[in-house]
């Protein structure tokens, strides 16, 4: 990413959580993950910065929207999001895992709007929607690229639920919902899908640098989930 010509100009900040499907006992939840982020931002004067892109896959997505929500001073700094097949409608597979593993983060996935048993995404749904409505001219974009390989048969995230949010074109990436995250070449669909919505929706570095001259360039905030 450091050599792509607009990627490249950002201050990168990578904050990783754990939210194996594999690993009940060690796993947050949406909520404990937001916690978190927050306190890392604010620690770590990240907040400091005019404009923050946040890039987040699978599970990552839905702790940023929610922490957007509960901050609107950061939203107020965020032009957009990209989001790799994040689980807006749930994902089957933590349907699948619920009863299995016990997991306190798959609790926030589940598939099942229409028996009401995912009052997290019904509730993140309803407030982004709203906000969108209120505060439009604070309102991020939100761009996102889904998996189009399967795992054991089936899709972790499919392309309903990973673009329900989302503006502009649906960026595909020929991979599957873990390798989607891991591109092997510069030009590789998983880089050129987020530059190309950077190089819209952000201003120049030197209309930034006059807005802050302590921190001249943007802040990408790239989150694993």
């Amino acid at each position: 990413m450091k050599h792509d010509k607009i990627l490249g100009g950002f201050d990168v900040f990578v904050l990783g959580f754990k939210s194996d499907f594999f690993n009940s006992a060690s796993s947050l939840s949406v909520t404990e993950v937001v916690a978190h982020l927050a306190n890392v931002v604010s620690h770590e004067g990240l907040d400091d910065y005019p404009v923050i892109i946040f890039v987040y896959h699978s599970m990552g997505g839905l702790v940023v929207l929610q922490y957007l929500l509960d901050y609107p001073a950061i939203r107020a700094k965020v032009p957009m999001l990209y989001l790799y097949s994040t689980p807006l409608e749930g994902s089957r597979l933590a349907e699948l895992a619920r009863y299995i593993l016990k997991n306190p983060g798959l609790r926030d996935l589940i598939v099942g709007r229409e028996r009401n048993e995912n009052r997290f995404l019904d509730d993140l749904d309803r407030r982004w929607a709203l906000e969108k409505e209120r505060q439009p001219e604070i309102h991020p974009h939100v761009y996102c690229a889904y998996e189009t390989e399967k795992i054991a048969g089936r899709y972790v995230v499919d392309k309903t639920s990973a673009t329900r949010l989302c503006q502009g074109t649906r960026t595909p990436i020929t991979r599957n919902h873990i390798q989607m995250i891991r591109p092997t070449r510069g030009d590789d669909d998983a880089i050129t899908g987020l530059s190309a919505y950077v190089k819209v929706r952000t201003t120049s570095k030197a209309d930034l640098t006059a807005q802050n001259p302590s921190h001249p360039n943007t802040l990408e905030v790239k989150g694993d989930g």
